[in-house]
């Protein structure tokens, strides 16, 4: 019984994880074609917009592996993908968006209406979600200290499209990788500071895990609270 309501448990997050991404990206996506619009541009330029946002990427990542996780959890993609090394990189990279936007970009703007929604949505309600799942529903492991170097694959791979990108159509995402404005050794240097931040979250969230994953540690903690 109790791994049947764990299992309902994990089933409930994959439907809220992947509902609040999707919502999300519902609603920034007719923001933007609806902003686009006004200037003379289709669906198409609207998508490849939404594309340059590492926001949008991520949230998206997510409600295709919660989605596989929830309509096909038998399947080979859906156990591979509820691995925890797999679900441990997706709240490195969300938590990622969540922290960026709060600290870095929040104060740039004040989003009203049908954007605020999304805003919330993509950068505040699925990063809690996929944390809380994480704490509660995926097993802890001892993870190899090396993935917190190949999880940094992905944001490379982010970086060098929305560089290539931004070189052709002049149009960076993010204010600290304008590459235009700020020049290449500035644009190199925070790209530098990101794929550190990236690589001390991994490396964090692969300690936490191995503690976790130690006999005793989550009642050893327990009781760690209890004294407080």
């Amino acid at each position: 019984m109790p791994d049947e309501a764990h299992g309902k448990h994990g089933r409930i997050f994959h439907l809220a994880i992947a509902a609040s991404g999707l919502a999300g990206l519902i609603l920034q996506y007719q923001v933007t074609t609806d902003l686009l619009a006004l200037r003379g541009f289709g669906a198409g330029a609207a998508l490849l917009k939404l594309a340059s946002f590492f926001t949008i990427l991520t949230n998206l990542l997510l409600t295709v592996v919660h989605s596989v996780c929830l309509f096909a959890p038998g399947s080979r993609a859906g156990r591979s993908l509820a691995r925890p090394a797999v679900q441990t990189s997706l709240l490195l990279y969300i938590a990622v968006v969540g922290l960026v936007y709060s600290i870095l970009l929040a104060k740039l703007w004040n989003p009203q209406g049908m954007q605020w929604w999304a805003d919330h949505l993509l950068h505040h309600a699925t990063p809690f979600l996929q944390l809380v799942f994480w704490i509660t529903c995926v097993p802890k492991k001892r993870l190899p200290w090396s993935y917190a170097a190949a999880w940094l694959a992905y944001p490379a791979s982010y970086l060098v499209w929305i560089l290539a990108r931004g070189s052709q159509v002049a149009d960076y995402p993010y204010p600290f990788v304008n590459l235009d404005k700020l020049g290449l050794a500035r644009t190199l240097a925070n790209s530098a500071a990101m794929a550190v931040a990236f690589y001390c979250g991994g490396l964090l969230l692969i300690g936490l895990s191995r503690w976790l994953a130690k006999p005793g540690a989550i009642a050893s903690a327990g009781k760690m609270s209890d004294n407080f």
